[in-house]
């Protein structure tokens, strides 16, 4: 896999795999989005 962006690809391309690394770093991603989702919240960054 090319020219994807520099998250996209490695969870991609792990994922399609079956590596277990992919499964790890979607975690991390989810987790990563729902933190910062929350933080907005308790800082009312969100419109």
């Amino acid at each position: 896999m090319t020219g994807l962006d520099c998250s996209v690809g490695p969870f991609l391309s792990g994922f399609m795999t079956g590596a277990v690394s992919g499964w790890v770093f979607g975690a991390a991603m989810f987790a990563g989005a729902t933190l910062a989702l929350l933080a907005g919240g308790q800082l009312r960054l969100s419109p």
